[in-house]
């Protein structure tokens, strides 16, 4: 789950920028029919598809961490080498798991389930809408059968009469037809009625019924993607400008087209409702703009895109996926920076954590200038002497990753007999972040690593600091954790309690 939330998460910036770059150009490249910026969208809306999947099939594990060797400085006051792991390169952003992830995927999947089942209502409408409506007459049909063979339409369209639509639509799939009002034959004039029937065949002869299905299953995939939505939009405005440029490019002018459009939009004033069908009447918002463009001077009114710049454009979109799989995650969910092995060999030294840059005589000075408390008084830096916070505890503290602490703090966990390899071996678990307190508290309760171990190992890293006090004094112990495995993975820490006070485990 959390793999699925980081591909999202990776590929949304690189989506959003290609998006970005592409509506740029074409918003800088007018002369660019309607038909080829379409063509260009839907290479986008294919991009967004695959860039998951790429990422998602060509991920690797990412390296956790690499081994090295250190010097421990021990109270006995003998030097031991061991092997420890410091973190390998890590994501700018790292994200903490949580419920919030599982709810984000549950919303994911009830949107995508919602969309297939009004994708399903809608095609099941539409078929109640074609067997209901009645051939047209011979006469009213008359240009439309001609126009069919002139326009190389070669699947056989219908015109049928509806009373249950508001707006003219294409209907398709197998048995594609073009619905008409009945009240809107008597509003129209031959003309006008002509643009309309010119406008329906240009979506028929495109193919736009079956792309209109394509894109409603990739929405219903992409739910909640925002550069999938604005795609898809792109492709629903170009769709419609194309097919004005296929009824100008078959008439000739484009004046008495831009008038019949405005004259549609008056008499057709209800919007219709949500069918796999295209239409004249799609995108009213956006009437004036394609009236607008269908009167811009020197305009090209070509029908059919240019197979040359969609090539060229989808051929660097390619080749960015390649470039994009390859690109190192910026966002990553918090994840074990070192394996178990090596808190194992942590733990057999009780001394400080390693100190690469500090020799065991270090003084105290510089070892507080080194690591950061250059800024502090000097009564401060005399309780710390007098509380026997050495260089070498300030170094481990320094290096455990729990950041840099207050004097305050650093003397309460000396004083408490928390060492800085107890903090570093839980926090290198992936555990935390925790604050002093509860590392004191852990201490005192006597948790020890091996615990830890056993509830990374269960699954239980969001468990609450004091479940895992309570298993301490419960006498949970990784043994237990693995026997309660056994029987079911999906256990929280407070039922492996209940069963350890029990005795069953």
């Amino acid at each position: 789950m959390n793999a699925l939330l980081e591909v999202f998460l990776n590929t949304f910036w690189q989506a959003a920028a290609v998006a970005f770059v592409v509506w740029a150009g074409l918003r800088f490249m007018p002369r660019i029919n309607a038909a080829t910026r379409g063509a260009i969208w839907w290479s986008v809306l294919v991009l967004v598809m695959l860039l998951p999947v790429i990422r998602l099939v060509g991920v690797r594990p990412r390296p956790a961490a690499v081994a090295r060797s250190v010097v421990y400085t021990v109270p006995s006051a003998y030097r031991a080498v061991a092997t420890v792991v410091s973190p390998g390169p890590r994501a700018p952003v790292r994200v903490r798991p949580g419920n919030w992830a599982r709810f984000f995927l549950a919303l994911w999947s009830a949107v995508c389930l919602a969309q297939i089942v009004r994708l399903a209502l809608s095609f099941r409408h539409l078929r109640r809408l074609k067997r209901s409506a009645i051939p047209a007459a011979a006469a009213q049909r008359a240009n439309l059968d001609a126009w069919l063979p002139a326009y190389g339409i070669r699947r056989p369209v219908r015109l049928l009469l509806s009373p249950d639509i508001p707006v003219p639509v294409a209907v398709g799939f197998l048995r594609p037809a073009v619905l008409l009002p009945e009240s809107l034959l008597a509003e129209l004039t031959p003309e006008e009625l002509d643009h309309v029937l010119l406008h329906e065949l240009a979506h028929l002869a495109r193919g736009d019924d079956w792309a209109n299905l394509l894109a409603r299953c990739a929405w219903a995939v992409l739910a909640l993607h925002p550069v999938a939505a604005f795609a898809l939009r792109q492709i629903d405005r170009e769709r419609e400008l194309a097919c004005d440029d296929w009824v100008v490019s078959a008439t000739g002018a484009a004046r008495p087209y831009a008038a019949s459009l405005a004259r549609l939009f008056e008499l057709c004033t209800s919007q219709r409702g949500s069918l796999l069908a295209s239409g004249i009447s799609d995108g009213g918002s956006q009437l004036g703009d394609r009236i607008a463009l269908l009167m811009r001077r020197g305009r090209e009114f070509t029908p059919r895109a240019s197979m040359m710049r969609v090539s060229v454009c989808t051929a660097v979109l390619l080749l960015f996926v390649v470039a994009a799989s390859r690109a190192p995650a910026w966002m990553a969910f918090a994840q074990t920076p070192v394996n178990v092995s090596s808190t194992r060999a942590v733990r057999r030294f009780a001394g400080p954590m390693p100190v690469s840059s500090q020799s065991p005589r270090t003084s105290l000075l510089s070892a507080l200038v080194a690591n950061g408390y250059g800024d502090l008084s000097v009564d401060e830096i005399v309780s710390l002497k007098n509380a026997g916070v050495s260089a070498e505890f300030i170094a481990g503290i320094a290096q455990s990753g729990i950041g840099k602490l207050r004097p305050p703090m650093l003397i309460a966990l000396k004083q408490q007999g928390v060492e800085p390899e107890y903090i570093h071996g839980i926090l290198a678990l992936g555990f935390g972040p925790y604050a002093v307190q509860t590392f004191i508290d852990f201490r005192h309760q006597g948790v020890p690593i091996e615990l830890f171990e056993g509830l990374k190992e269960y699954g239980l890293m969001d468990a609450d600091p004091r479940e895992i006090r309570d298993a301490r004094t419960h006498g949970v112990s990784p043994s237990s954790l693995r026997e309660a495995r056994q029987y079911s993975s999906n256990l929280n820490l407070k039922q492996i309690i209940r069963l350890k006070e029990a005795g069953v485990i």
